[in-house]
Parts: structure tokens; C-alpha cells; sequence
């Protein structure tokens, strides 16, 4: 975890680059604990706000044959052995940094086909005067820059750029209206006209005349491995992500949840812990109300009585969904589509005040194995009539809902002109609450944009932004196609973004051991078998963990639900707040709400409390957050609308 910031002046210098670098660093400066250097070569100055997550000697920025090559980076390379033999020279304590600095020697642009792992980085080639940036395959790294004909700067964090711009920014309408929806930010705008993020997957080259962008990686799956080697296979490489993820530092922790994935990080780390002689893992985990949907301590507990943990549990009672919002909003800097973020936040501050430096997450588990839903649909196709229903019996259970239900949309898909599942079958890829299954059962995407003032609908778009967002997708109508699409869901930097603001104010590093290159293609060329077989989703995993995980968590099918929680903490300690918002501040988000539609979704919530629906806790907090936030635009001098 470090911050990086850089400023290419394209015209006249306009004063001290090296100043505002500092500022911006400043700005984020707690994301960085072990000091901070700035590198001014000629018209590019980069700066770095170090904290030392990987055991590395020194932060950077760093130069190669006097400063003709520059690099600043937050970068973690997972093949960092592999590549040390091939580059040369390459003393013990090489950085991460410098390893990519000596690969773009060698390969220049072409080189990010030979880099795994999370980074984002600018390189400064002075023998050509060129900027040459890049983001990892999958977004965990932020970037975010602005680009005028004078200056081209980045940095770590949206703040950092909106503080160094000082005025003339405009508020991006078209993102209000994707969050009152529920899209995330597409991949390369911000809440911010003129600020923007390289898209995961993305480099970009900028000299004083020219700009380009362009991505170096599509995913695709691997070649097929033999059929009754594939757990051991899939079990080889998931341990050796996580061992990549806990390297450089004895400080990691691991979130605990009492699900599937954040148990079988759990306690593979555990055992490579205990092969390096290391101490018990901190595990730490989040504890609601006894009998609530979110309750999952006896998941935890079964983990925990393994042995090898130092258990840190926080709870009962549910965080605040808008506790400390002043402080969450400038951490953020715009509008996030995470309801359970305080929860995070809880664990993150509880981690630092432990002094960790690093957090393993289970986050992405669901969509790198996948839940193999895809598969009901290739033997609705090929009229495999037993082994689709055996199938759906299983899913039925997982999802909590009829198995009839589901053969009987598939066989309406199966016959229908459309051809289409649910009208589009990635929705069901998705529908992993028993509620929104049903919500779409029942026609609720045809009220999608009822939150929305139709004004807003009109100047932003909205209808036809949607609908691309929504509809099928290219790729083959089998569970790999729906595989595909759900790991390129704009979703994910999103969520991964929102985390890593979360986590950067607690100087911690989230490390996602299932976000492995090598191991989401190994998932992508699975057969569809192996992710849904015998009723059982995301099967893989469970096979791979046998004799690691307890049983009961190995084969548990259900998955927490936050939603009547979040209800109730909505209810309990910000009903005031949520009253004045539909009332004397109303005339806040009155342009960009249907006023009418929010109030009685408050309504049916406070009649509701932990019976509520989903959308209608969903349409309350979001339009919450909208108030929030423009209000603390408000307060500042630098945004415009």
C-alpha cells in the first residue's frame, strides 16, 4: 500500500511541480507510513508516499542510467522469482519497482505480458519524453489522472486531484444517475468531468503532442487439464496465491467471515504459517444478532476451533450505515455502491489499532470459481432433463426457492423466441439472495428507474446507458460465456476501489488471494461440471479444500444476508436523518430523486424494519448517500454543477 503521484508538464511549467507534488502526497498521506521522495527529470516529476507492505529495502521513486528511465509504482509482483533470472543483474534486494523499471528496458511497452500481480505504476522515459502508465489486469490498484494540452497528473486517490485543481471541476450528472440505479462508474470516468481512471488491463503513453490508451489483456480460460487432477490442480494454485499474498511481512490478518471463501483462505494461510514456524493468523470477524440473516458465528467458531488463530471478533451490534459520514465521503470522494462498507471500515480500523499491515480478502470468490449457474442453462439446451432437474434441486436450496420455479423459467427461455433467461440469464448469474431472485421473477426490472427524476433520465441518457448494461453480452450462451461476462462486470474495480479508499485510511493493504491471474483462467477452462455438480455450486472449491476446512463450512449452502440489518441500523440510528432528508433537505436531491417514489419506499421501510425489501433499502440509502455527498460538495469551493 503506497501512494503515488506524478505531474507531466506538456507546456511551460506553470511553478513548482515539486510543491504540488507534495500536496498531493499530503493529501494522501495515510495511505503511506515509512516517508515520502520526490524526483523531478526534466518536464515529469513523480512522487512516492512509501509503506513498506512487502519487506523491500527502499520505496522510490527509482532511475536507471542516470534517471534516463524513472518509475514510481504501487506495485506487488506475484512472479517476481521468475522474472530475476531472466532480467540479470538483478541484486537480492531488488525491489518489486525496479524489477519492472529493468523489464520495460528489455521490452518496452510489450513488457506487461510478462508482469502478474497488482500494480499501477508511471514510467518516465526521458530519451523519449514520454509517460508510459499501466494498471493491473484487474483494477486492485487505483489510477486516476487528469489530462489537459498543458499537464498530465495522476495519483493514488480522486482527492489528491481534486485538491491540487483547486476550482473547475463539474460534477458528472450521468453518475448520479448510474448510482441512484445501481451501476458502478464505467471504467474510465469519475463523479468528476475531468478527472479519470485507466481501466483495469489499460496502459496509456503520453508525450507533449500525443495521447494513447489501449489494453494489453483479455481474459480467456487455460488449456483443459485432465479431469481427476483438477482439485489438486485448482488446490495447488490457490495455496500459492495466497503464500504470494502474505509475502514481504509477518503482519497479515485474514478476514474471517464463516463463509466459503474467507474460510479457505483462512486456513490455508494458517498452514503455511505453521510450515514457516510463524504464530497464530489474526483472524478478524464481524458478529451480528443471534437468529438474523447476517448471523454466522457457528461458521466462524467452526473455524476458529482448528486451532492456529488469534480471533478478533467485532459486534454484535451493526456499525452505522452513516456513522462519520464526513469522513467516509473525503475518503471516498465520490459515490460508492456499498452498503456494508462501515462494516469494513470497522475491521480495517480494528486491524491498524493492531498494527497489521496487511488483510487478506475473500472478496471475488463467487465470481473466479462461479457458482456454475451457467451449466442449467447448457442442459436446458441439450434436453438433459434428469441431470437439469437434480441440478436445480440443489440450486433450489442454495437460493431458497422452488426447483420448479427455476426449471420452468429455463424451459420458458428454452422455447421462447427470445431465447433469453430471466430476459437476460447474467441476472441470474447473479441472484444469489433468495430476494432478488423472486424480485425478478415478479417483474421488477421493469421499475428499475422509478428512483430517478425523469429529468435526470432524459439529460443523462439514462434508458439507453442501462439497457447496454443490462443486455447480453457477446460471447458463447454457455456457462464459460456467463463465466466471462460476470468476471468483466465493471462491478468489480469498482468494489475494489471503494476498498481500497477504505483500507488506504487505515494504511492497510487488502491483498485478494482468489484474484490470481493464473488461477481465474485455471477456473475460466473448468467444464461447467465442476463448478455446479450433484446440486452443489461452486464445487471446485469445496473438493479442494477437503481436509482443510471443517465439513460443515465446506458444504455449507447458505450465504449471509445483510439485508434486514442494514433495515434496522438504518431505522435505530438514523431515522431523524433520513426524515429530514425526505423533508426540509429535500430540495438537495430534488433534481436528481423522484421525491415522491423515495418517500414512500421510506415509508414501506419504516413500516417494515427487518421485513423490508431489498430495493426499498436500497433506494433509501443510496438517495441518504446523494444528499450526503453533495452536501459536502457544497461546502467546498472547487466542484461546479
Amino acid at each position: 500500500m503506497s501512494a503515488i503521484a506524478g505531474i507531466f508538464s506538456r507546456g511551460t511549467s506553470g511553478g513548482s511541480t515539486e510543491t504540488c507534488l507534495h500536496n498531493m502526497l499530503s493529501t494522501m498521506q495515510a495511505r503511506f507510513s515509512d516517508g515520502q521522495k520526490v524526483l523531478t527529470i526534466g518536464p515529469m516529476t513523480l512522487g512516492l508516499g512509501w509503506a513498506n507492505t512487502s519487506g523491500e529495502r527502499k520505496g522510490g521513486p527509482f532511475s536507471l542510467h542516470g534517471k534516463s528511465l524513472s518509475i514510481v509504482g504501487d506495485i506487488r509482483l506475484d512472479n517476481r522469482e521468475a522474472l530475476i533470472p531472466i532480467l540479470g543483474n538483478c541484486a537480492g534486494g531488488i525491489t518489486d519497482s525496479e524489477l519492472v523499471l529493468k523489464a520495460y528496458r528489455r521490452w518496452g511497452e510489450s513488457m506487461l505480458a510478462h508482469l502478474d500481480g497488482d500494480f499501477a505504476f508511471v514510467i518516465w522515459d526521458n530519451s523519449r519524453q514520454l509517460a508510459f502508465c499501466a494498471r493491473d489486469r484487474f483494477g486492485i490498484k487505483p489510477f486516476y489522472f487528469r489530462l489537459t494540452r498543458m499537464q498530465f497528473s495522476v495519483a493514488s486517490s480522486i482527492s489528491a486531484l481534486v485538491e491540487m485543481e483547486g476550482s473547475g471541476l463539474n460534477v458528472d450528472e450521468d453518475r448520479i444517475a448510474d448510482f441512484l440505479v445501481g451501476l458502478p462508474n464505467e471504467t474510465d470516468r469519475t463523479a468528476f468531468q475531468q478527472i479519470n481512471r485507466l481501466p483495469p488491463g489499460n496502459y496509456m503513453t503520453i508525450t507533449r503532442d500525443d495521447v494513447h490508451t489501449a489494453g494489453y489483456w483479455v481474459a480467456g480460460p487455460s488449456p483443459p487439464i485432465a479431469q481427476a487432477e483438477l482439485p489438486d490442480a485448482f488446490a495447488e494454485l490457490f495455496t500459492r496465491s495466497v503464500a504470494n499474498r502474505m509475502r514481504g511481512t509477518e503482519q497479515v490478518g485474514v478476514m474471517l467471515s464463516g463463509g466459503l471463501d474467507s474460510s479457505s483462505i483462512a486456513c490455508v494461510a494458517r498452514n503455511l504459517r505453521s510450515i514457516q514456524g510463524q504464530g497464530a493468523l489474526d483472524a478478524y470477524s464481524l458478529v451480528f444478532e443471534r437468529g438474523s440473516g447476517a448471523d454466522e458465528i457457528h461458521s466462524i467458531q467452526s473455524v476458529l476451533n482448528t486451532g492456529g488463530f488469534k480471533s478478533h471478533v467485532l459486534g454484535p451490534e451493526m456499525p452505522e450505515p452513516f456513522a462519520h459520514h464526513e469522513s467516509v465521503l473525503r475518503e471516498q470522494s465520490e459515490l460508492f455502491l456499498a452498503p456494508g462498507l462501515s462494516n469494513i471500515r470497522s475491521i480495517y480500523a480494528q486491524a491498524r489499532a493492531n498494527g497489521q499491515h496487511v488483510l487478506l480478502d475473500g472478496h471475488g470468490g463467487d465470481e473466479v470459481v462461479s457458482h456454475g449457474y451457467g451449466r442449467l442453462r447448457e442442459l436446458t439446451d441439450q434436453c438433459r432433463w434428469l441431470s437439469l432437474w437434480r441440478e436445480a434441486c440443489g440450486v433450489a436450496k442454495t437460493l431458497n426457492v422452488s426447483p420448479a420455479a427455476i426449471c420452468l423459467q429455463l424451459l420458458t427461455s428454452r422455447f421462447a423466441a427470445s431465447g433469453n433467461l430471466f430476459n437476460s440469464f447474467s441476472s441470474f448469474s447473479h441472484s444469489i439472495l433468495p430476494y432478488r431472485l423472486r424480485a425478478k421473477l415478479s417483474g421488477r426490472r421493469t421499475r428499475w428507474r422509478q428512483l430517478v427524476n425523469e429529468d435526470l433520465v432524459r439529460r443523462s441518457n439514462l434508458v439507453a446507458r442501462y439497457s447496454v448494461a443490462q443486455g447480453a453480452k457477446p460471447g458463447k450462451a454457455d456457462e464459460q460465456g456467463e463465466h466471462l461476462q460476470i468476471v468483466s462486470n465493471p462491478l468489480i474495480p469498482h468494489a475494489f476501489e471503494v476498498l481500497d479508499r477504505a483500507a488506504g485510511a487505515n494504511c492497510i493493504e487488502p491483498r485478494y488471494p482468489f484474484w490470481d491471474k493464473e488461477l481465474l483462467l485455471f477456473c475460466l477452462g473448468l467444464p461447467a461440471s465442476e463448478k455446479l455438480g450433484n446440486g452443489w455450486t461452486r464445487l471446485i472449491l469445496r473438493q479442494a479444500m477437503e481436509g482443510i476446512l471443517p465439513p460443515e463450512v465446506q458444504w455449507r449452502r447458505d450465504k449471509a444476508d445483510f439485508t434486514s440489518n442494514i433495515a434496522v441500523s438504518m431505522l435505530s440510528h438514523n431515522h431523524a436523518l433520513m426524515s429530514a432528508i425526505m423533508g426540509t433537505d429535500a430540495d438537495r436531491i430534488a433534481p436528481y430523486v423522484n421525491m415522491d417514489f423515495l418517500r414512500k419506499a421510506f415509508q414501506r421501510l419504516s413500516q417494515q424494519g427487518d421485513r423490508a425489501r431489498l430495493d426499498d433499502v436500497l433506494h433509501v440509502w443510496r438517495s441518504v448517500w446523494l444528499s450526503l455527498w453533495l452536501k459536502q460538495m457544497e461546502r467546498g469551493t472547487s466542484v461546479e454543477y
